[in-house]
């Protein structure tokens, strides 16, 4: 069994978690929660500065926010708030020991709903929790990170690992690119469930958290074991199954679940070259016998889970070159030889990506279009250098190669170019233009061109992705 042991630090500056307590995860014979405050020892600068939870997130139901937690924090009055902390130190510690009174279960654990349309059309329900409950979720989720990542890794790559998500496509790319590998066994399943995170089994959650991380499994079945309430508009819905996407938990929750299924598959089907998981997004790849045997193994043991695969969704992708005259391949997936996209990133012959991209970047410029709305030019400045410039095309500039990328993103930086100058009302030289790429601290407004960086960037991603995609793909 754990125990989870909220304590001060033992000096100043290096406050990580809420409550200015470092939660620390040792072995112990029963699971039990233990405060120790020294009132001298807390540092409320630091903690208003790192604390975890977001200061103007959407509060719960009850209204309370995560700013009224920091304003309460840091106080003028440094006795108010010390005293302040040191009891927020306790809540915190109550309800992680899963002591909370069953009448406040439903409504600390509860959450409002909010329904965010997809790209496919679908909903996707948004749980906006109670600011305790999402606090207290926080400092496991904190404290428990470095273990997980050494539960679920190497196949596991969505809970605790920097760059995983770019690590599986820069490993695909590795394995199609690989001369040694024979054409007959580049075969990539891309797999999806069905509205996975609301739908997995409690029961078989409880029992792989009991197992796997004994110390989050009081707090965990105190927000799940009963209904917890959501509210959407003028309803009321009862939570019997899955764990609310919002909850600061609820990945590692899903991933800790989906542990049987993915070692399942790691014991039965060696051969497969690629076996990764980023969360609920699944890429196999090798021979299609292999491809075969993992599926029928996820067919018998997603049931027992809760999960079941969206099969039109799914996507097997092989290059031309891999295609025998016939594979045994299952029908009712849809196959590609033309490229598919991962996580984002395209994969597949340069003409694919370049078309992903494109589109891409059509969308981005129908955003900006309504820019000039706003009628503030320093709005409009903000919304362009943070969210519709450089950054909206981050996750294309890092996993894709430069020498696709050059022969269309010119047309991007033209774009912004554009958007810049009619922001400002007139045009600009070409030294003004390379003068605004600069950072604000160099003279300049920080409308990066996406051609200049695109290739330090690509090196970025793969250098800091290199062990894991090493660990992943098993090449050396």
């Amino acid at each position: 069994m754990s125990s989870i042991y909220i304590t001060e630090p033992p000096t100043k500056g290096k406050v990580v978690n809420p409550a200015a307590a470092a939660v620390l995860v040792t072995t112990g014979p029963s699971p039990q929660v233990l405060l120790k405050t020294t009132l001298g020892d807390i540092d409320i600068e630091l903690w208003s500065k790192e604390a975890p939870l977001a200061c103007h997130s959407a509060p719960g139901s009850s209204g309370l926010r995560s700013n009224h937690l920091k304003e309460a924090v840091c106080c003028p009055s440094p006795c108010r708030a010390q005293s302040t902390l040191a009891s927020l130190a306790r809540v915190v510690t109550l309800l992680g020991s899963g002591s909370c009174p069953p009448s406040v279960i439903p409504h600390l654990c509860g959450a409002s709903l909010l329904a965010c349309r997809k790209k496919s059309g679908g909903v996707r329900p948004i749980a906006v929790g109670e600011v305790l409950r999402r606090l207290v979720s926080k400092c496991f989720s904190s404290s428990v990170k470095s273990h997980a990542a050494s539960i679920l890794s190497p196949h596991q790559v969505g809970v605790g690992i920097p760059n995983g998500a770019e690590a599986i496509v820069h490993s695909i790319k590795l394995l199609l690119s690989e001369s040694s590998i024979p054409p007959g066994s580049k075969f990539c399943l891309s797999l999806d469930f069905s509205n996975a995170f609301n739908t997995i089994d409690r029961s078989v959650l409880f029992k792989e958290i009991r197992s796997r991380i004994p110390s989050l499994s009081r707090w965990l079945e105190c927000c799940y074991g009963d209904q917890p309430r959501l509210l959407f508009g003028d309803y009321t819905i009862l939570s019997c199954c899955g764990v609310q996407q919002g909850d600061p938990l609820g990945p590692l929750a899903f991933s800790i679940l989906l542990l049987p299924l993915i070692e399942r598959i790691k014991a039965e089907v060696p051969e497969l070259l690629l076996h990764a998981w980023y969360l609920d997004d699944g890429i196999l790849c090798g021979s299609p016998t292999a491809l075969l045997k993992a599926l029928d193994i996820i067919d018998e043991v997603g049931p027992s889970l809760g999960l079941s695969l969206n099969q039109s969704k799914c996507l097997i992708f092989a290059p031309p070159a891999s295609l025998p005259s016939s594979v045994p391949l299952p029908d009712n997936i849809p196959f590609t030889s033309d490229g598919f996209v991962v996580l984002g990133a395209p994969v597949g012959p340069p003409n694919f990506c370049v078309s992903v991209i494109r589109m891409r970047i059509e969308k981005i410029f129908f955003a900006i279009e309504p820019l000039s709305l706003l009628e503030d030019a320093h709005s409009e400045y903000v919304l362009l250098r943070s969210c519709l410039s450089l950054p909206k095309l981050q996750c294309v500039l890092r996993s894709t190669s430069p020498e696709v990328l050059l022969s269309i993103i010119g047309t991007f930086d033209e774009h912004i170019a554009l958007c810049l100058s009619n922001l400002i009302g007139g045009g600009l030289s070409p030294w003004s233009l390379l003068k605004a790429t600069l950072p604000v601290r160099l003279g300049g407004i920080g409308l990066r061109q996406a051609s200049l960086h695109a290739p330090a960037i690509f090196l970025a991603s793969v250098s800091a992705c290199s062990p894991l995609i090493l660990s992943l793909s098993g090449l050396e």
